[in-house]
Parts: C-alpha cells; sequence; structure tokens
C-alpha cells in the first residue's frame, strides 16, 4: 500500500485551503473492513458508532431510537477510532505522516448499503476521505459551486474545515475511511485550560504575601503587591513546559489496561524485541520535554536522541538506552503506553 500525493504541492495548494481530488491516491488499499456488529467485542469508547438513515428525503440519526428497521432501508454506520482495533485503519492513518502528529484524531469509518449517507454536513476539521470497497457519489460546496465526484477503492478526496459535502453510495457495500485532522478551537481550549490551572492551584502550597512597602499613599497600590500578582500568576512558563505538550497527547486513558510483569522479566523481552508505541498513544516532544498520554515523563539527557527518534519512528531498539531510561520503558509498558506487539481485532 502507498500513498501516491505531491506532497509539498498539496500543503502550498490545498491544506486547509480547499478541497482536492485524487484517483487512485492509495495504491493497493485492498480493503478488508467488515461489520463491527458481528464481533464480539469489549464496550469502550474506541468503538464508538452512530447510525444514519434515509427517512423521507432526509438523512437522520438513529443510533438510540429502539426500532426496527426494513432490510432496505438506505443506512451508514460510523465506527470511530477504527485505527485503534483494525490494522488497515492504522496503516492508512499512518500514511499521512507528513501531515504533524499532534493534528491527527483518528480514523473514522463509515459503513453504508446502497443509498446510504449521513447526509449534507460540514466538519470543523481537516478530513481525507479514502474510499474502500464500493462506489460512493460525492458533492463537495465550495465557493459557491457544487463539486461532483464519483469515487472507487483507492481514490482520495480530500476537504478542508467548514466545507459543506454529501456522499451517497451507489453498492451494496460501501466503506469510506475518514482521516480526520484536529483544530482545536480557542473557545474550548481556554475552558480546559482554566481546568487545568485550578488543578495548578490545588498542587500548589499556599503562598501569603508580605508586606515591604511603606508609603503615606494609603490608597497607591504598591510595586510589591503588583510583583507578588505578577509573580504568582506567571501562566507563560506553564504553557510552554506542561499544557501544551499535556492537551495535545490527552487520550481516554480507560483505553490502556495495567500490565502485570517483573522488571526482570520486561529486561529480558527487551534484549530480544524492539518496542513499539500502542497504536492509541499519543506522544510528542518539544525541545527536551517529552509527553504520552496526557502526561509529561522525565527523560535522561543521555537519551533525548533515542526517545525523540521513538516518538518520530514509533519503534526503538533499546540496547543503547540507559538503565534509568529503561525503567521509564517499564513504567510506560506497565500502564500499555508501550507494547512489544501491536494487537489489532482485524
Amino acid at each position: 500500500m502507498k500513498l501516491i500525493l505531491n506532497k509539498k504541492s498539496f500543503l502550498k495548494n490545498y491544506w486547509d485551503k480547499k478541497h482536492f481530488f485524487l484517483p487512485g491516491g492509495i495504491s493497493k488499499l485492498d480493503d478488508n473492513f467488515i461489520d463491527l456488529d458481528n464481533f464480539d467485542l469489549p464496550s469502550t469508547k474506541a468503538l464508538e458508532k452512530k447510525v444514519f438513515i434515509q427517512d423521507g428525503g432526509k438523512y437522520t440519526n438513529f443510533t438510540n431510537v429502539k426500532k426496527k428497521l426494513h432490510i432496505n432501508t438506505p443506512l451508514s454506520k460510523l465506527f470511530y477510532k477504527t485505527n485503534h482495533i483494525h490494522q488497515l485503519s492504522f496503516e492508512i492513518k499512518n500514511l499521512f505522516d507528513f501531515i504533524p502528529q499532534y493534528l491527527i484524531d483518528d480514523v473514522m469509518i463509515s459503513l453504508s448499503n446502497i443509498k446510504g449517507s449521513v447526509g449534507k454536513h460540514k466538519d470543523n476539521y481537516s478530513v481525507f476521505l479514502i474510499q474502500g470497497k464500493g462506489i460512493k457519489n460525492w458533492k463537495i460546496y465550495e465557493n459557491k459551486k457544487v463539486f461532483s465526484y464519483t469515487v472507487k477503492e483507492g481514490d482520495i478526496l480530500y476537504v478542508p474545515p467548514g466545507i459543506d459535502h454529501y456522499g451517497i453510495s451507489q453498492t451494496e457495500v460501501c466503506n469510506t475511511y475518514s482521516v480526520g485532522f484536529r483544530s482545536p478551537d480557542s473557545l474550548n481550549l481556554k475552558e480546559i485550560f482554566n481546568d487545568y490551572i485550578f488543578n495548578q492551584l490545588d498542587q500548589t502550597s499556599t503562598i501569603f504575601f508580605q508586606n515591604k512597602t511603606l508609603s503615606k499613599q494609603k490608597a497607591l497600590i504598591s510595586n510589591d503587591i503588583k510583583d507578588f500578582f505578577i509573580n504568582n500568576l506567571d501562566y507563560k512558563p506553564i504553557i510552554l513546559d506542561e499544557f501544551i505538550g499535556i492537551y495535545l497527547t490527552n487520550v481516554d486513558l480507560d483505553l490502556f489496561k495495567t500490565k502485570v510483569i517483573t522488571f526482570k522479566k520486561f529486561k529480558e523481552q527487551l534484549k530480544k524485541l524492539p518496542l513499539f508505541l500502542n497504536q492509541k498513544t499519543k506522544a510528542l516532544y518539544f525541545g527536551v520535554n517529552f509527553y504520552i498520554n496526557g502526561i509529561k515523563i522525565n527523560v535522561e539527557p543521555s537519551s533525548i536522541k533515542e526517545f525523540k527518534s521513538f516518538f518520530n519512528k514509533q519503534i526503538i531498539d533499546a540496547s543503547k538506552i540507559d538503565n534509568k531510561s529503561i525503567l521509564l520503558l517499564f513504567k510506560l509498558f506497565k500502564k500499555e503506553y508501550i507494547v512489544f506487539k501491536r494487537k489489532f481485532v482485524i
């Protein structure tokens, strides 16, 4: 499987600017996705699903409706975060590694029968729509024009944020892989930051103001009280050193299960096998600060180069890692943030 795309040209002319259609953009896709309702899977947020049906001339969300559908009812099932459980979804996501990893959200697959759709809609994020099995007709509403495309397996349609689009299945089996890219909005960011600051306050011991200035001007705000406010409300280091990394790597920790293993056994396996980032893990760094799944980790100076490579390539050979860093890897392994082998259901 290979992405056939002029990446520099795409980023310059289309990314976040206008839609883009690329017939045969992924060679040898070989879609193998099937209805996850056929699997006895554990109930987790990783497997969130929505169902849309055709009701009259409209498509409506049918997810929580307790009603039997006619066998020929046009419908689309949306499965979220399929890159966690479906290996091909994970591999498709990795094809777009020329987009910063901190923007990648997840892969969603829509499984439709003939005439299935979710209706006309717009997203607040960029999305690559990759056609798997089947054929789908798309309409893109951009700059007061309507663009129409018929897509087949391996074709790619890129849609920037805020652009209306509408796809209808033309075959009884129609799978569309949607690779979404986050676009943090300012209001949500402020709300999360406020929560973060309050959490920090809970962990900080109280520092009391001590007046050191004597003045006859009783109503004058003195410099020492002003400095007290500035010094204790200095949020810039918090943003630079922690909040950005924690925010951008935040995931649902319920997706991970604690492993029971001894340090001795871990080191024995480490001699034989490389370590991988779990496909559910988000790991980023800037400077010497490293973040994984919403926490900041302390990496030994002697291992910074190796950990940067690990986070970029998602694989590490620990033969050149010092003992303290091996202990860190052990702690991350026990949390299931890193693994010796990625496990997929399909």
